[in-house]
C-alpha cells in the first residue's frame, strides 16, 4: 500500500469507531486534515504540522458563531485519536453554493452577493481587543501590520528554502509592502472576525419563498481578528464569478490595497502549498487520489510571477 492508501485506512478506521457506524465515506483526504461523513455527521481530523492550533481556531470559531447567531453548522463533539485533533459537525442544510451556482438565475446569484456582503459585515461586527488568534492562548498582536508581518516572514521563508523565492518578487513586494506599513491606513484599523477563506465551496444555501439564503459555512481553519477589509479580496472574486464574470468591486474598496492583500494572502497561504510538496501525498477527492495543480512548482513560480507584474504598475 502508498502511503496514501494508508493513511486512509488508518482514518476511515478511525472515523468509524468515532462515528460508531460501519458505513463511512472520505470526502477529502490531504497531508493538512481529513474529512469523513457517515451520512449524518461530518468528522474532519486535523493532521499538519501546526494541527493543534488549527484545531483550536475551529472550535473557537464555532463557539463564536453559536454566540452570535452566524450560519455554521452546530459543532456535535471534539477530540484527539492518537495524535489527531478531530471535530464532529452535522451536515449543513441546503446545497453547497459551489455545485447549486450554475443553476441559478443571474437574480439569484446577484442577491446572494448582496448576502454574502452582508455576512461578511456580520462577522465585520464580532471584534476584539487584539489581532491574531480567536483562541486566547494564540499568537496575538496589538496592531495589525505586526500580524501581517509575522505570517509573511514564515511564508517567504518557506519560499526560499524550496528556491521559489524569485529576486525580482522579493524586490517588489518589500516596496509594495512598505508603501503600505508607513501609510496612515492602519491607524484606524480595528481587529474584526474574518472567516479566512469565504467562498463557493465553503458556503451552503437554501430556498425559502423563492429567495436563495446562506444557511451554513464550513472551514474555518483560517479564521482570525484582522483588519475586515482583508477577505475583501476573496470575496471580491466570488461576487465576480456571481455576477457572471462581470467585476463586482465596490468603489469603496481600492485595486492597489486588494492586490495587496490578495498577494499577502497567497505567501502566507504557501505554508499549506509546500506541505503538499514536502510530504509528497497527493490529495484525495471524488474517490480518487490526485495531483493539485497548484502545488507544483511550476504553477507557484507562474502566480508569483504574475503578481510581480501587477505590482509594479502600481510601484512604477
Amino acid at each position: 500500500m502508498t502511503k496514501e492508501e494508508k493513511t486512509l485506512e488508518k482514518y476511515l478506521t478511525a472515523s468509524k469507531k468515532i462515528l460508531s457506524s460501519s458505513s463511512v465515506e472520505c470526502l477529502a483526504l490531504t497531508a493538512k486534515s481529513g474529512v469523513f461523513t457517515d451520512g449524518k455527521f461530518v468528522l474532519k481530523f486535523f493532521l499538519c504540522p501546526y494541527r493543534e492550533n488549527v484545531y483550536k481556531t475551529e472550535t473557537s470559531f464555532y463557539e463564536l458563531a453559536a454566540i452570535h447567531d452566524l450560519p455554521a453548522v452546530p459543532l456535535a463533539s471534539n477530540g484527539i485519536y492518537e495524535d489527531a485533533p478531530y471535530t464532529v459537525s452535522g451536515f449543513s442544510k441546503g446545497a453547497p453554493l459551489h455545485a447549486a451556482v450554475k443553476e441559478l438565475s443571474e437574480e439569484s446569484r446577484l442577491q446572494l452577493a448582496e448576502k454574502t456582503e452582508n455576512l461578511r459585515k456580520r462577522m465585520q461586527s464580532v471584534s476584539s481587543p487584539v489581532f491574531g488568534a480567536l483562541y486566547t492562548d494564540g499568537p496575538r498582536y496589538d496592531d495589525w501590520v505586526s500580524l501581517l508581518q509575522a505570517g509573511i516572514e514564515d511564508g517567504k521563508k518557506r519560499l526560499v528554502d524550496h528556491d521559489l523565492y524569485p529576486s525580482d518578487f522579493g524586490k517588489s513586494f518589500d516596496l509594495f509592502f512598505k508603501g503600505f506599513t508607513d501609510s496612515d491606513l492602519w491607524k484606524s484599523t480595528k481587529p474584526a472576525l474574518v472567516h479566512g477563506d469565504l467562498c463557493e465551496k465553503n458556503m451552503f444555501i437554501e430556498e425559502s419563498d423563492g429567495q436563495f439564503n446562506i444557511c451554513g459555512m464550513i472551514d474555518f481553519e483560517n479564521a482570525c481578528y484582522a483588519d475586515p477589509l482583508y477577505e475583501m479580496p476573496r470575496v471580491d472574486d466570488m461576487y465576480t464569478r456571481l455576477r457572471g464574470g462581470k467585476t463586482a468591486q465596490n468603489a469603496a474598496y481600492d485595486n492597489k490595497l486588494l492586490l495587496f492583500y490578495k498577494i499577502c494572502d497567497y505567501v502566507m497561504h504557501i505554508h499549506n502549498v509546500l506541505l503538499t510538496i514536502d510530504t509528497g501525498f497527493d490529495p484525495y477527492f471524488h474517490g480518487r487520489f490526485i495531483k493539485y495543480p497548484d502545488c507544483e512548482p511550476a504553477y507557484i513560480e507562474n502566480k508569483l510571477i504574475e503578481y510581480t507584474a501587477q505590482m509594479k504598475e502600481y510601484i512604477s
